[in-house]
């Protein structure tokens, strides 16, 4: 009786399992930077979760959402100024 329940694996939840599978195929940097995709809250929960270092997620989560801040202002910047020189796309002339 023994030997069938110590040959079982504990596989767990799929949850789970695919938590650490994401986290085991982009590492922390690469979650870091899909948060806005994903969401931050879940990326540092699975980051954390995973075994990774609290101090190590505050730093990428901190520079993911700061090259996601330059990105999105940058295009949002741009994005309105074509408005002014394309005024046929321009909704509100």
């Amino acid at each position: 009786m023994r030997k069938k329940i110590a040959g079982k694996k504990n596989k767990g939840s799929k949850r789970k399992n695919r938590a650490q599978n994401i986290f085991n195929k982009y590492g922390v940097a690469g979650l870091s930077y899909a948060g806005p995709l994903i969401c931050y809250h879940v990326c540092a929960a699975i980051s954390i979760a995973s075994g990774a270092k609290k101090s190590y997620v505050s730093i990428w989560q901190t520079i993911g959402i700061g090259a996601w801040s330059v990105a999105l202002g940058a295009a949002f910047h741009y994005g309105v100024n074509l408005l002014e020189y394309l005024p046929n796309l321009n909704p509100f002339s």
